[in-house]
């Protein structure tokens, strides 16, 4: 009876031991381009904007629209919204009551953002776009792993170079890698999502608090808390090098 209880002892530690190395596999796979390293902001750079605002007969009545377009450093960029009030002009700076798609073009990467909400405003003297109320959403996406970024709540702001959202309320990045592991990220108190393509894709979230969540193929869930700045990028999959996350926070 002694040496049968002394095995399922033995059982148990063991059984402990694989879940624990499974968990920490769970962390390093579904997030395999989480870093916890810091990002220094950088500056917004002033990027003109060439718009023409349009208007449509249809059968719900006259709907209008924006097309912008400008060129930023590294690439270019293409705003396109819809609205249905009519756009005011003040000096450069458009009122929409809709929602915008922009296409992001960073050295050979499309980058998709989503604009929408109540008072969106498109300054085309320096292309910031501000947002009374409303979300934004941007797709990072290399075939192999993906990442996207949404922001919600009041006096949300976009700048186009470097592309970054600021955010008083909360920001998150959904991760995923091959499919296998998926990891997501929450940063709460105020947010900040920083775009770079140089030389790699990265997305960086900078917030005072975090959640990070990661799972593997959804068998196992971690989760923890940490107040740092957490850098994704795409292009270092593999090999799974990564530091503890949160670690120096």
């Amino acid at each position: 009876m002694k040496l049968h209880l002394k095995r399922m002892s033995i059982f148990k530690l063991k059984a402990t031991r694989a879940l624990s190395v499974l968990a920490v596999a769970a962390l390093a796979v579904s997030a395999t381009l989480l870093s916890s390293i810091p990002v220094r902001a950088q500056a917004a750079s002033s990027v003109p904007l060439q718009c023409q605002v349009s208007s449509q007969v249809g059968t719900n009545g006259i709907s209008y629209a924006i097309v912008c377009s400008g060129t930023i450093p590294g690439g270019s960029v293409a705003l396109n919204c819809q609205s249905p009030n009519a756009i005011s002009d003040n000096n450069g700076v458009f009122t929409v009551a809709g929602s915008c798609s922009e296409t992001i073009a960073l050295a050979g990467a499309n980058i998709p953002v989503t604009v929408s909400g109540t008072g969106i405003e498109i300054n085309s003297n320096n292309g910031s776009i501000t947002v009374a109320s409303g979300a934004a959403t941007v797709t990072l996406d290399d075939g192999l792993s993906s990442a996207t970024a949404s922001c919600s709540g009041a006096a949300l702001s976009e700048t186009l170079s470097p592309l970054t959202f600021n955010n008083p309320g909360t920001c998150s990045v959904a991760t995923s890698v091959l499919g296998i592991g998926t990891a997501q990220i929450t940063g709460t108190g105020g947010s900040t999502i920083n775009v770079t393509n140089s030389p790699n894709l990265v997305l960086t979230i900078n917030s005072p608090s975090f959640t990070v969540s990661a799972s593997l193929l959804g068998l196992i869930n971690t989760s923890t808390t940490c107040g740092t700045s957490v850098a994704i990028n795409l292009s270092q999959i593999f090999p799974i090098t990564i530091p503890a996350l949160c670690s120096g926070s």
